[in-house]
């Protein structure tokens, strides 16, 4: 397969993810009667986070500069997921196969898998320790750094020629 149409699929995976993350989040709006102030700012933020992803998708397709750039972004902040003493953090735009482990009560080794989403909390008062690496976004990084490089190549050889 050619590296643009690798970094196309990306692009459309960023872009689907996004949409699927910020249609959720209308539903969410559209379901619930009032929204504390708490609420409205994870929304914005997870607006914030799905656009970003769209965003950065729309720029693989294109083939435009800073594609790549932001999409390893976008990935890198899906990596990680956590849960310590009241706080935690995860989001996935696309797919999310998180293996990690649980040490709330005991040492549990714990596995994921979902669609789009965030969770953001603070001083939850939960006693949660939990620590998840999603897989998917590191394959996609993967796959971005090779592309990236491919695509380095290539240029470096044109100006060659074109010089």
């Amino acid at each position: 397969m050619e590296e643009k149409e690798k970094l196309k699929y990306i692009g459309w995976y960023q872009i689907l993810g996004g949409l699927l993350g910020n249609g959720l989040i209308l539903w969410t709006i559209l379901t619930n009667q009032a929204l504390s102030k708490g609420q409205v700012l994870a929304i914005l933020g997870a607006i914030l986070l799905f656009s970003f992803s769209i965003y950065s998708g729309i720029l693989l397709c294109k083939y435009m500069k800073g594609g790549i750039k932001l999409s390893l972004i976008n990935q890198f902040l899906q990596i990680i997921n956590f849960s310590l003493l009241g706080y935690s953090y995860s989001y996935f735009s696309g797919l999310n196969f998180s293996v990690g482990v649980d040490y709330t009560n005991d040492l549990l080794l714990k596995a994921e898998y979902t669609f789009s989403g965030l969770r953001f909390s603070t001083n939850e008062g939960e006693e949660q320790i939990c620590l998840l690496i999603n897989i998917v976004p590191i394959i996609i990084i993967s796959m971005l750094n090779k592309l990236n490089s491919e695509t380095e190549e290539l240029q470096e050889q044109e100006s060659i020629v074109l010089g």
